[in-house]
């Protein structure tokens, strides 16, 4: 499995499509959609898994897929709109139309049953937790709806939420898939959470979504888009062969050494472990880029806007609430003033990331409705694009456990193959290690790589 070309095939044993297994009470037929899920309609849709350990009380996958049907149709009466298909309203005279969710169309999300073992290829939980690059574009076939040509438009057709289960030799990967319209990480795995504690026999300690889309005040339900048609928005983006990832992690004594770091030259005690690794992060992939001196290198990082609020909304309020805090210095004063002065400028970004922003940019976007041009925006910059952070470490990512014990891993599909995307999550150990999952130019990587000082930090 060292090439793309001999990559083994994952074979769809059976695939099921899943209803809630009762009506609840549904409040708003249809399900509508903040300005903010809107802008995600020609993005990819998110692919988060988990990687387990076969334990000796798994009779069969058969069983497991079995009780995962059960679950996800208990899982889905609270979380009924991921059971349903986009729709879409047309105004000609307006030359606009509108996007929303009908929980009533389409058979119901999806559940595959797939298997990576045959005679040709038997693949290991040691082929996804070694190097990562061995396997790299073989990771998607864990995901359904992991091509990179489907986008969350493709919702009107397409199931908005699927969970693939693909039987490995030692091992178990069970891969979500889910229309970035609906939600983000927090969304996603907060279902993931419910859909656990269910099949666990724990249905009722989870706490029950809030699902309402979230707008200014004087604007909404309805949002109409300028477009009439969805080929004026819709953007699909070829594989980009020249990308490498890799997945680094680091301890939490090398996460609690990179904050005492930062913070030495520093008066404001208040820099994070997290403002501290994505600093370090972005200070180490400048220096491997290696770029002319008065080229911008630009840091954005995922926030989320639940608390930023007016009131203040729950972590359970589904949807999309991720901001980006965009920080930019020169190269130069970036190699020059290093890890204290980056750390510095990141925690004044998040420390300005307030009420008053969000507020102002939700009331904005409601009042202008779009679609964001996301691929066009990041290859305006070439091969110098923004690191975006995406995902937390403080996601719970090794709270479920299906039956099989807890998560070796977990890995992300394709819609994080962007040159400069990094992906959060928490170390399998916890407190307060950090998985990076990192895609950057195959020269850059190797670069970064070979560079003793970040890779000291590397576990």
């Amino acid at each position: 499995m060292s090439n793309e070309t001999n990559r083994p095939k994952v074979k769809i044993i059976a695939e099921y499509f899943i209803k809630p297994e009762y009506e609840a009470k549904q409040p708003n037929h249809p399900h509508y959609l903040s300005a903010h899920d809107l802008l995600h309609l020609s993005t990819p849709y998110m692919h988060r898994g988990l990687l387990y350990a076969k334990p000796p009380s798994l009779s069969s996958i058969n069983s497991l897929v079995d009780n995962l049907k059960e679950s996800m149709s208990m899982a889905l009466i609270d979380f009924y709109p991921l059971a349903g298909r986009l729709s879409t309203i047309k105004y000609e005279d307006d030359h606009a139309s509108w996007v929303h969710v009908d929980p009533d169309v389409g058979p119901g999300a999806r559940l595959v049953h797939a298997s990576a073992v045959s005679k040709e290829y038997r693949v290991t939980m040691s082929d996804i937790v070694t190097p990562y690059e061995s396997i790299s574009r073989f990771i998607w076939s864990f995901f359904d709806m992991g091509d990179p040509k489907v986008v969350n438009h493709d919702g009107h057709v397409e199931p908005l939420l699927s969970v693939q289960v693909t039987d490995l030799v030692d091992g178990v990967f069970i891969g979500f898939t889910m229309n970035h319209c609906l939600g983000d990480g927090t969304s996603l795995w907060h279902f993931i959470k419910a859909l656990s504690d269910i099949f666990m026999g724990r249905g009722n300690d989870f706490v029950k979504p809030i699902l309402k889309a979230v707008f200014a005040d004087g604007y909404g339900p309805i949002l109409k888009l300028p477009y009439l048609d969805s080929s004026e928005f819709i953007n699909r983006s070829d594989v980009d062969s020249r990308l490498s990832l890799r997945v680094f992690h680091f301890s939490v004594e090398s996460v609690g050494r990179l904050k005492t770091q930062a913070k030495e030259n520093n008066n404001n005690n208040a820099i994070s472990s997290f403002q501290a690794l994505a600093a370090f992060t972005w200070l180490s992939v400048a220096r491997a880029r290696n770029l002319p001196g008065e080229s911008d290198m630009n840091c954005w990082l995922s926030a989320d806007a639940r608390p930023k609020h007016d009131p203040p909304l729950p972590n359970t309020h589904f949807g999309n609430f991720v901001h980006l805090i965009m920080v930019t210095s020169k190269m130069d004063d970036l190699m020059k003033n290093g890890l204290c002065w980056a750390a510095m400028l990141i925690h004044k970004g998040v420390m300005g990331f307030d009420e008053k922003l969000v507020m102002a940019d939700l009331k904005a976007r409601s009042g202008k409705p779009d679609v964001a041009p996301m691929n066009r925006i990041l290859d305006s910059f070439g091969n110098n694009p923004p690191l975006i952070f995406a995902g937390s470490n403080r996601f719970d990512a090794y709270g479920p456990e299906f039956g099989l014990g807890k998560a070796v891993t977990t890995r992300a599909g394709y819609n994080t193959w962007k040159n400069g995307r990094i992906v959060v999550n928490p170390g399998c150990e916890g407190d307060g290690s950090v998985d990076l999952q990192v895609c950057l130019l195959s020269e850059t990587m190797t670069a970064l790589e070979s560079d003793n000082e970040f890779m000291s930090y590397i576990s």
